[in-house]
């Protein structure tokens, strides 16, 4: 398909299951207005991204109001890329000072392990938790300056299960999932290193 030659500003981010359930409507939309779709790629395959042109947005975001699809605008610049995210997350004063450790988890297995809380889970574009969180921090990642990691730790319950839990920064893992980063550092307890290899976590 040609994509009219305008910089990209944004992409819009939609469930998987929202693009099979408008199936039609997408493609008519995408050929109609020379927008590109691409369904999942290497990072994250239960996203639909939307490739829109800086002249068709406005088109793109009423299609989606229209038919009250969820999505994520996510800002493609050089401070919003995966490494460049990554190399900016830190550990908190409070993380440091209780011993935690920094290091790289798989997004979709960590969110796989979250989503078993359904009270605190934050789900796609701030379902179930706070969009005002989830918009600042948004806004916060273009100022190319540091980010607390998110702070997690693991418990074996009574049941004998082993289960994750964030301590803080469900809104900062919630935005990054969804902009489709495969890795995330994360702040981790040192007590918790071994069940979170047990469940291959790291």
């Amino acid at each position: 398909m040609n994509i009219n030659p305008v910089s990209f500003k944004g992409t819009f981010a939609v469930p998987r299951m929202n693009y099979q359930k408008y199936y039609r409507q997408f493609l008519d939309f995408s050929l109609k207005n020379s927008i590109d779709l691409r369904l999942g790629n290497s990072q994250n395959l239960d996203t639909l991204y939307i490739h829109s042109p800086d002249d068709k947005d406005k088109k793109t975001f009423k299609f989606l109001k229209r038919h009250k699809i969820p999505f994520c605008l996510i800002n493609e610049q050089k401070y919003l890329t995966e490494e460049s995210i990554n190399s900016r997350i830190i550990l908190s004063y409070e993380d440091e000072n209780n011993g935690n450790i920094l290091t790289y988890v798989n997004t979709q297995k960590l969110d796989k392990e979250l989503s078993k809380n359904k009270e605190s889970y934050v789900g796609f574009n701030a379902q179930n938790g706070s969009k005002e969180k989830y918009d600042n921090f948004k806004k916060y990642l273009r100022t190319n300056q540091a980010i607390n990691a998110t702070s997690i730790y693991l418990r074996r319950e009574k049941d004998g299960n082993i289960y994750v839990k964030v301590k803080d920064g469900r809104h900062r893992f919630a935005l990054l999932r969804d902009m489709g980063l495969k890795n995330i550092k994360i702040s981790i307890e040192k007590e918790s290193i071994g069940l979170a290899k047990e469940i291959n976590l790291i």
